[in-house]
């Protein structure tokens, strides 16, 4: 069973610089997905119901306290 970690920050070289860190995992099944927002990260966590979240705090929209107290 494949594990899948979402990315989710307003910031592409946050979320790039995340993604290197992890890409290592990949050749171990850990599928890794991006979201440029809140509202997309929360989607995305509904419809993928992924394993880990890598959550910014601060974002235009729905902010990552937001997309916490959401998901909770």
């Amino acid at each position: 069973m494949s594990k899948q970690v979402l990315i989710v920050d307003d910031e592409a070289h946050v979320r790039l610089l995340i993604e290197r860190l992890l890409e290592d995992f990949e050749d171990d099944g850990v599928e890794i997905m991006t979201a440029t927002n809140g509202t997309d990260g929360l989607q995305t966590i509904r419809q993928q119901q992924p394993d880990l979240v890598f959550l910014g705090v601060m974002m235009p929209g729905i902010n990552g306290f937001e997309v916490c107290r959401t998901v909770k």
